[in-house]
């Protein structure tokens, strides 16, 4: 929908996936649009389940699959319709001289598009939550204003998710959602989770959300090359 809006309306476009985790978006994005492209990720477990995801799918040739930070990466006069990256940007060290990177590599007019959540004290813990260690960009001002300093334009689309209304007494209804964002987080299906890990979401939405109530959790930073 936000290449929609953008209108990045194109015949199969390429693009660069920064943080690609385990392939969902990017695989989507090839069966569902005949996009092809490059997607970056350090993990090689992460990467070992996005190459799982595309055996059988027919697009292995449609997706160049990088084990690589965004920093050791290198465009090698690549040449993107657009890039992303969905909640991976907080572990990218210096972020400007990475954007300028990004930029390079991307066609003329073409977007980056940069997704981050509003509240940093949810950032944190959420990935040290899932083990993920400790983050250089804590939320979506910090970037705004880094990026500000730098004179360098870029909009801003703020998404409003509104956080389910659940009766703090409903333990079933708040596992299960619970569950399902604990399950997104860490890329891998809801079964898999263990009694420990639901728990400790549950806690972690308590101490965080004010139930039923509309918050801006998440933003894109679009910028332009």
């Amino acid at each position: 929908d936000l290449f929609k809006e953008q209108n990045l309306v194109l015949n199969e476009p390429t693009f660069l996936s920064i943080g690609c985790g385990s392939g969902a978006l990017e695989t989507y994005l090839a069966l569902q649009h005949g996009m092809t492209g490059c997607a970056l990720d350090p993990s090689p477990d992460l990467l070992a389940s996005f190459h799982a995801r595309v055996k059988d799918k027919t697009i292995q040739d449609r997706i160049a699959i990088v084990e690589s930070t965004l920093e050791a990466w290198e465009p090698s006069g690549a040449s993107f319709d657009c890039a992303f990256s969905i909640h991976s940007w907080y572990y990218v060290t210096d972020p400007i001289r990475q954007i300028e990177k990004v930029l390079s590599s991307l066609k003329s007019g073409s977007p980056l598009f940069i997704s981050m959540t509003y509240f940093e004290s949810y950032t944190n813990r959420s990935c040290r939550m899932q083990g993920r260690g400790d983050i250089t960009l804590g939320y979506i001002d910090h970037l705004i204003e880094m990026l500000q300093k730098a004179g360098i334009e870029f909009t801003v689309n703020e998404r409003r998710q509104k956080v389910g209304r659940v009766e703090l007494d409903d333990t079933d209804q708040l596992t299960e959602q619970a569950a399902r964002r604990l399950a997104y987080y860490l890329r891998k299906p809801e079964e898999e989770l263990t009694a420990e890990e639901r728990q400790r979401q549950v806690r972690f939405i308590l101490d965080n959300y004010e139930l039923g109530s509309d918050i801006e959790l998440y933003g894109d930073v679009i910028i332009r090359a």
